[in-house]
């Protein structure tokens, strides 16, 4: 009778003992088929490109652009920045939102162009209108060392309360001003 114990114990442990090893080995199957499925993907991602030139911008839009915009590497790229970002700010806003866009686009102005924009408060209207604008192309108009003027083509996208989308494309003529080591916008006109 003990002798029969001591073997139904030694079958329970055994039988505990090839169930946890049979776990393990599936768990690092498992871990090895994540690796290889993950070094699969990074490896069918992988292209290798030349070095350009120029610098090529795709902007991602609801209607297909033809041709994808390329900007040659300019000698102050900082001007252009502050031209894109200045755009893309001061052009997207929202009837309810109090003026974001102007607030936003603040640090990028000049004092006379902050003096356009007495930012009163308006109360929101119940019609909701937004504006999304983006920035497709920056030409450079002609530059000195310390003024600039620059024209930007956009594409704008407005929703209103239907959330019918309306695609449009507009052009902004900037003039920047150099102010220390920074450029400004000091005029800004929709064309």
């Amino acid at each position: 009778m003990i002798s029969s114990q001591t073997n139904n114990n030694k079958f329970k442990l055994n039988k505990r003992l090839v169930i946890i090893i049979l776990a393990i080995l599936l768990v690092l199957l498992l871990a090895w088929l994540l690796w290889w499925w993950l070094q699969t993907l990074q490896g069918s991602g992988q292209q290798k490109l030349p070095p350009a030139k120029n610098v090529v911008v795709t902007t991602p839009t609801t209607p297909v652009i033809d041709e994808p915009v390329v900007l040659a590497v300019p000698e102050n790229p900082q001007m252009l920045v502050v031209a894109r970002v200045f755009t893309e700010r001061f052009g997207s806003y929202s009837n309810q939102s109090d003026y974001q866009n102007i607030k936003d686009s603040w640090p990028l102005m000049t004092g006379s162009l902050r003096n356009q924009f007495p930012l009163t408060p308006v109360a929101p209207t119940d019609d909701y209108i937004g504006i999304d604008t983006r920035v497709l192309k920056v030409e450079v108009i002609n530059q000195s060392a310390s003024q600039a003027n620059v024209l930007v083509k956009t594409q704008r996208s407005k929703r209103t309360a239907d959330l019918q989308e309306q695609i449009s494309y507009q052009d902004l003529k900037l003039d920047l001003q150099k102010s220390g080591d920074s450029w400004l916008v000091n005029q800004a006109v929709w064309q």
